[in-house]
């Protein structure tokens, strides 16, 4: 199954504020911020790709549960964008572009959740990423698994219309993914309508992490990596504040 998620759920003042403060830029960065949102909303295509999860993983919440296999992503486009501001040396507007479509990329989350429950009754409970649990190298797999069949048209929901092969999330050997704003991971799902799910961070322990969510369910060691899930989303901005 695949469909259209709203990843731009937030109005363009409230996301240039949320960026602002998350990534400590400067009130004089406003214009140029804003700028580079619009240009991103132009060529942004969210959506996600799920199945039931039917295999053996090896990981006791997966197998023994009920869950689907789901990749996000939002299109081939932003990396195209970010491909001609580096080209164009634009490496100011670069960096912004990496904060806004991350932040982007961290609204889908919560729209899937919505989305699916609104589709199958069925209600996400937590979230199992490629990369943590599951190796990086059994990403490919899990795509070629996830791919089959599940891009015919008669699957489309949210109006998506044709899919574009651009935009059709691949890994190479190690795990990376195309395009680059993608993340796969396991949802757990739970036929309990009150089910609600902790978000990005309910399996990070970074308590300290400046890009935690509101959903601050752990507090333990600060000591433990961010997960897979996390690191697809901030890698780049946190090895750049290290």
């Amino acid at each position: 199954m695949r469909i259209r998620l709203g990843a731009d759920t937030k109005k363009p003042e409230k996301m240039i504020e949320t960026v602002m403060s998350r990534y400590h830029f400067r009130e004089e960065d406003r214009d140029e911020l804003t700028e580079v949102l619009r240009r991103l909303r132009l060529v942004i295509a969210p959506y996600a790709e799920y199945k039931i999860n039917q295999h053996t993983t090896g990981v006791d919440i997966i197998d023994k549960g009920t869950s689907a296999v789901v990749a996000m992503s939002l299109g081939a486009g932003v990396d195209e964008l970010m491909s001609s501001l580096l080209k164009d040396e634009r490496l100011q507007e670069a960096y912004m572009l990496d904060c806004l479509s991350s932040e982007l990329l961290l609204e889908m989350y919560r729209e899937f959740n919505t989305s699916y429950a609104r589709f199958h009754r069925r209600y996400v409970e937590r979230y199992v990423f490629v990369g943590g649990s599951v190796p990086l190298t059994e990403m490919a797999g899990i795509l070629e698994y996830l791919h089959d069949g599940a891009l015919a048209k008669e699957d489309v929901r949210g109006d998506l219309g044709d899919s574009n092969n651009q935009d059709v999330i691949t890994a190479n050997e190690y795990g990376v993914l195309t395009p680059s704003k993608s993340v796969v991971f396991y949802a757990i799902l739970s036929e309990n309508p009150s089910t609600v799910c902790g978000g990005i961070c309910y399996s990070c322990d970074r308590a300290e992490c400046e890009n935690r969510l509101d959903e601050r369910l752990l507090a333990k060691s600060s000591n433990t990596e961010l997960n897979y899930g996390y690191q697809r989303i901030f890698s780049q901005q946190n090895n750049e504040k290290k």
